[in-house]
């Protein structure tokens, strides 16, 4: 009986597993190989979202050496703060990222990025993914390459805010 009951988990458990597998083979990044130097760049980026939180006044110091100007690193933290506030997530450590695909721009020197990344949902618990396009760009004068500051942020709706009755005291 129970030699019987665990040949049926053991082979029910390979038909599930191995689809699975199967799946994320399916998802493979591709990114071209013009682009393969700004994919460094965004990964040590990336890596450092990993640790530090995007909305921290602190993280605009240490991220400041990826973009050209304050203005663009500044809109680029509204729009990162946008994406995460529109999916509900409470963190903004990134938990996980992936490179989706890019494409090379050859008149603008420019590579876009399309990037899956997941953060932190605290009610209810969970992880959130969010998928937005990046583009970097190189600099002709040392080839350099920096994050481009995005064209559209987004329309931020009204936050719900939780207010505490009048009638409690502290």
């Amino acid at each position: 009986m129970n030699s019987k009951f665990f040949g049926i988990a053991f082979l029910f458990s390979q038909l599930v597993f191995i689809p699975s597998c199967s799946q994320k083979r399916v998802d493979l990044n591709f990114v071209s190989h013009q682009c393969s130097d700004a994919e460094a760049v965004l990964k040590d980026f990336f890596k450092i979202l990993e640790t530090y939180d995007i909305r921290d006044s602190d993280t605009r110091n240490i991220i400041s050496s990826f973009f050209e100007s304050e203005e663009d690193r500044d809109l680029f933290i509204a729009k990162m703060t946008f994406e995460i506030r529109k999916k509900g997530a409470f963190y903004g450590n990134i938990v996980e990222y992936s490179i989706l695909g890019s494409k090379f721009l050859p008149e603008q020197n420019r590579c876009d990025f399309e990037v899956a990344f997941v953060v932190r949902k605290k009610y209810p618990l969970g992880d959130v993914k969010i998928i937005t396009y990046l583009s970097l760009f190189k600099r002709t004068e040392d080839g350099k390459w920096f994050i481009e500051k995005p064209d559209y942020i987004g329309d931020i709706e009204k936050r719900d805010e939780r207010k505490f009755p009048d009638n409690i005291y502290y």
